[in-house]
């Protein structure tokens, strides 16, 4: 591309790219429902697209319908790509393209949970639609950043970081607080980040794998084994993801990664800097700086979970025991523990980043305890769709003894754990998963 080309490109591009926003915000006038089914605000949906006699028949097949809508978005969007090199704008587009699907599909098939949520179910769909769009661009995204000096890069970068691992570490699904999530069911996270960004990533760098390969002076040994290890890798990553996904999925997820790796190997609408190696490089990275943090932040979660199940709850358990044996009752609220000396901080799970309820960003984490005379209950919420509860029952001696000389063999029930091992799995059929509840007696 000439310089003189580049100069009427560029702004014919970011034309396509503000065409493409304001097709997609008829759209949300179009199928949004207004809350309570009344639109009292500007910015209020009016779901007049529906009483089109063109559209409304699509209510029983959302995703044609959403095909169909999302087509004229689609085409804009290749128009953007095809009249600039800027990797912002055409990941603009892009998410203007997929925005128009979701909430195509979202307003033939999900009118009800979008009026109940509102401004939450609309800033989900866009949440989603823009993860996947910096996702498919981030090969192109990355070119532009690394053009730029090391404290640009670090200065854009770190905070996208920081805030993917905030969002993945600290959303449940289980939480009344609702924190990152949609109040209080985490879909961004779920169907997002961690399933719908996290095969995307497999396809990338499956797709870097398999370009790399093509780089090669010769298709050797070397190369076909790449290749091969291309094909298989989306397919590996999504079963360890998702244990039990279908076959069916696996292969397709095979038959992308063989298009793509076609796609950025063979068709080259610009030149490539470094030829396919550079390319395969940059594609690789752009999948690493999304996937690391997804990642990271998953990891984290988990080990908040672990610290809530194993370390905390049996502290503030201990101490629970302890003061019924000392006081011959439960205490009425977890502090009364601080106060009568058996804690010495005010027990809270840990969920998230500390720093995010000291600045006020999300609400804290806290335990749930009801006490009921000689028992208890203990709960508190884990990451995704984890909660845990503890049960816990207490039996004075002089009682056991009476029971001891009834004719019936009656035993008072144990302290019990009923505590999900890992979160429930949302996408496969693995029945193990999500569905490991276990009791423990607490050992006194």
């Amino acid at each position: 591309m000439t310089a003189a080309s580049s100069r009427i490109h560029t702004p014919l591009g970011w034309l396509t790219v503000l065409i493409n926003v304001a097709y997609i915000l008829y759209g949300y006038y179009g199928f949004a429902p207004p809350p309570e089914g009344m639109p009292t605000d500007w910015w209020h949906g009016r779901t007049f697209i529906l009483d089109w006699e063109s559209m409304g028949g699509y209510v029983d097949a959302p995703v044609m319908g959403a095909l169909i809508w999302s087509l004229p978005s689609f085409a804009i969007c290749l128009a953007t790509f095809l009249t600039t090199r800027s990797a912002v704008a055409r990941c603009i587009s892009l998410y203007c393209a997929i925005a128009s699907f979701l909430y195509g599909a979202a307003g033939f098939a999900a009118g009800a949970a979008w009026m109940l949520f509102s401004w939450r179910f609309t800033a989900v769909l866009d949440s989603i639609a823009f993860a996947l769009a910096a996702t498919l661009t981030s090969a192109l995204l990355v070119g532009s950043w690394l053009r730029l000096s090391a404290s640009l890069r670090a200065a854009i970068y770190l905070p996208v970081f920081v805030l993917v691992i905030a969002v993945v570490r600290g959303t449940t699904g289980t939480s009344e607080e609702g924190s990152f999530g949609v109040s209080p069911w985490p879909v961004f996270t779920t169907f997002g980040l961690d399933n719908a960004v996290f095969v995307l990533c497999g396809l990338l760098f499956a797709t870097a794998i398999g370009v790399l390969s093509f780089s090669r002076d010769s298709f050797d040994s070397v190369s076909r084994v790449g290749l091969v290890i291309a094909i298989v890798l989306p397919g590996y990553l999504t079963s360890l993801r998702f244990p039990g996904m279908e076959l069916e999925v696996l292969l397709s997820l095979a038959l992308t990664a063989v298009l793509m790796i076609g796609l950025a190997s063979f068709f080259r609408v610009e030149s490539s800097e470094g030829g396919l190696g550079g390319r395969a490089l940059r594609i690789a990275l752009g999948a690493g700086l999304v996937f690391v943090p997804i990642v990271a932040g998953s990891a984290m979660a988990r080990g908040d979970f672990a610290v809530n199940r194993y370390v905390r709850s049996p502290e503030v358990i201990d101490a629970l025991q302890a003061h019924i044996k000392a006081e011959e009752y439960y205490p009425e609220k977890l502090e009364d523990l601080v106060k009568a000396g058996y804690l010495d901080a005010s027990p809270r799970p840990r969920i998230g980043f500390g720093a995010l309820e000291t600045l006020g960003i999300v609400e804290p984490a806290t335990y749930r305890y009801n006490e009921y005379g000689s028992s208890f209950v203990l709960e508190f919420d884990s990451s995704l769709w984890v909660q845990c509860q503890y049960s816990g029952h207490y039996y004075f001696d002089e009682e056991e003894e009476d029971y001891e000389d009834e004719e019936d063999d009656w035993e008072p029930e144990e302290p019990e754990w009923a505590c999900l091992d890992k979160a429930p799995a949302l996408l496969g059929e693995d029945e193990e998963e999500g569905a490991d509840e276990f009791e423990d007696e607490w050992e006194e």
